[in-house]
């Protein structure tokens, strides 16, 4: 229930904002973005936290941003985003490293608030809903105690629902905007699909997102 209330607020805030009165007055951007992923996951597994260490990966894609006006716009993005967890320990000269390598299609469809500055600079605020389509989710074991492994595949769900938040600013420069972002998602999809494995599993990553965005259209 909740992920669909998550998704009926994403359809209804596209239709009440993209009316024909509405479009009238848009402005639109686009470009590409990249930035880093700081990703871990959690797990209502009693010893899930033991050894957990977070997963850096890279996200990248594209950025269609939709103004109504100076305060209040429309953001779909469409990107790729490594995820995961790994865990580590070492003692005695025994040590093992098992990580989980995720992969997936995600699109986010944010409202950002603006602040109006006067000046080149513009602070952002961004809510919204993020799908997240599985592309690819492997484990990886490295350890002189346990057999090792590489790319053993997960069973896991490919649809991942998240809620994305977060702040950054934007530069006018050139035709453009070049923006830093800095997002929070917050997986609410247990993507656990393994019945052998009767826990939760859920997403966690803070996003540092740069890129540049080309202004087209008039108010």
């Amino acid at each position: 229930m909740r992920h669909l209330l998550v998704i009926s607020f994403a359809l209804l805030m596209v239709v009440a904002l993209t009316s024909s009165a509405v479009l009238a007055k848009v402005t639109f951007s686009a470009g590409p973005e990249i930035g880093l992923n700081f990703a871990t996951q959690a797990g209502d597994d009693p010893n899930w936290d033991q050894d957990k260490k977070g997963r850096t990966g890279f996200l990248f894609g594209g950025v269609f941003n939709i103004a109504f006006a100076e305060y209040i716009a429309l953001q779909p993005e469409v990107r790729i985003s490594m995820k995961g967890a790994r865990w580590e320990a070492s003692q005695g000269g025994q040590f093992y490293e098992l990580t989980d390598k995720f992969t997936y299609l995600e699109i986010p469809v944010f409202v950002r608030g603006s602040i109006p500055t006067g000046t080149l600079f513009t602070p952002d605020l961004f809510l919204g809903p993020i799908l997240g389509i599985e592309m690819s989710a492997k484990e990886d074991l490295k350890s002189n105690v346990y057999q090792p492994f590489s790319n053993q595949t997960l069973k896991t769900k490919s649809i991942d629902i998240g809620l994305g938040f977060g702040a950054g600013a934007r530069f006018t420069l050139g035709p453009g905007d070049a923006f830093l972002n800095f997002m929070y998602n917050l997986g609410l999809t247990n993507i656990n699909d393994n019945p052998n494995y009767p826990y939760n599993i859920k997403n966690r990553a803070l996003n540092i997102i740069g890129g540049y965005a080309f202004r087209f259209g008039k108010r």
